[in-house]
């Protein structure tokens, strides 16, 4: 095998060139380019406190279909068990995107956190759940858009 593609230095290149292409940011990319060989762009948002330990690691913080589910943790303090709500199972790691997947009728596509819409106010049109547009509204009523959905990529505008 090739030492620079085991690197994946032309994969490295790739994102580095294009990951402002044109003011938008590529969140999520799946598909294969080539014969045996596939790329996925998935991300996430991270903590400040959590981002040295997420840059020093190989591994993936998080996946789709494994986003960081609320989870109610139970701990023993001071002789008395306490539960606490987690609005995700990964401290310092939450979920930009949702894979959902449907096995009733195959139906698959990616949700967006609530909270980043909300925060946003965006509004969304959508021709399919795999073909939508979010826009921000300013104070004047003009409508940017700020997120394109294509069936394997969303794409981010840059501010």
């Amino acid at each position: 095998m090739d030492i620079d593609k085991f690197l994946l230095k032309d994969q490295l290149e790739q994102i580095k060139r294009s990951f402002i292409h044109r003011g938008w940011i590529t969140v999520y990319k799946g598909g294969t380019t080539d014969p045996g060989d596939s790329t996925l762009i998935y991300a996430c948002l991270i903590h400040r406190s959590h981002s040295k330990k997420s840059l020093e690691s190989r591994s993936w913080d998080m996946q789709p279909g494994s986003e960081g589910k609320p989870a109610v943790i139970s701990q023993m303090r001071d002789g008395e068990w306490r539960s606490e709500y987690h609005a995700f199972s990964d401290e310092g790691i939450e979920p930009l995107l949702f894979d959902k997947f449907f096995s009733h009728n195959k139906q698959r596509y990616f949700d967006i956190s609530e909270d980043f819409v909300n925060y946003y106010k965006l509004y969304e049109e959508l021709k399919s759940k795999q073909e939508r547009q979010y826009f921000f509204i300013d104070e004047m009523g003009e409508m940017e858009e700020v997120i394109k959905i294509e069936a394997k990529e969303w794409i981010f505008r840059h501010a």
